[in-house]
């Protein structure tokens, strides 16, 4: 509850900052773009660089409680997908070559291949390749991306009534009821089928059952696609993961 109720702050502090007119009617476009562009492929590059790729496959096999191998997963292969989906969309190139062009020019993939290689450098060399002049700030400017999404995400609520459009308010509850008790639900089901027990089985559930990252929001303003139905599923999510999480805790005692 406290990890929501952080989420929950920020969110407000974005509603309230637009409710003030806090930087215009282009705030919201700006700190988007500037988390997407900047913020995120920095936040990427500094957690993977410093992280051992060995360790990731020690994770896949014996240590279930990590995370980076998820975020290794979602950065590296889903997030690419539907980001040259996105682009293919909205551009109307599908051609390989256009595709190979899109994949160059995404910012968070750069990001995180950048960390990707910098990371197997430094497994190698036994150093850390980065001077700490160069990755501090880059740090700080990573930092910042969670913050920065959350807000603008807080800014889009202004003048904004959730659910309110009849033709996309099944959508939305069935992209939320997927993500808060059907995913769990095949976590709970793959995981004991590989044999987790306790506390294991019971983190893989969790961490399935937390709400559609912010990310999915910012992905839709920056291509200007399904803006509407992404913030709604996002904001439904994020309200319906503590109790899914509370009967999971309950089911799973």
């Amino acid at each position: 509850m406290q990890g929501f109720i952080v989420i929950g702050v920020i969110i407000g502090i974005g509603y309230l900052a637009a409710r003030a007119n806090v930087g215009g009617p282009t705030a919201q476009m700006v700190l988007q773009r500037f988390a997407f562009f900047v913020a995120t492929p920095c936040l990427m590059f500094t957690l993977i660089s410093k992280e051992n790729l060995a360790d990731v496959a020690t994770y896949i096999l014996d240590d279930p409680a990590a995370v980076t191998p998820i975020v290794l997963m979602q950065q590296v292969i889903f997030t690419p997908m539907a980001l040259t989906a996105l682009d293919i969309s909205t551009t109307g190139k599908s051609s390989f070559a256009a595709t190979a062009k899109q994949l160059a020019h995404q910012p968070i993939l750069i990001g995180v291949l950048c960390g990707i290689i910098v990371s197997a450098a430094s497994a190698g060399t036994g150093v850390f390749l980065v001077p700490q002049f160069l990755y501090d700030p880059l740090n700080i400017v990573g930092q910042a991306a969670v913050p920065l999404i959350l807000c603008a995400f807080g800014m889009s609520l202004r003048g904004a009534r959730p659910l309110a459009n009849r033709e996309g308010r099944q959508a939305t509850i069935t992209a939320a009821a997927l993500k808060n008790a059907f995913m769990p639900a095949v976590a709970f089901a793959l995981a004991s089928a590989l044999g987790f027990t306790g506390h294991n089985l019971y983190a893989c559930v969790v961490l399935a059952a937390l709400p559609s990252a912010q990310n999915v929001f910012n992905y839709a303003a920056r291509y200007n696609a399904g803006t509407t139905f992404a913030r709604d599923g996002v904001l439904l999510s994020t309200i319906c993961s503590p109790v899914c999480i509370l009967a999971i805790a309950l089911l799973l005692n």
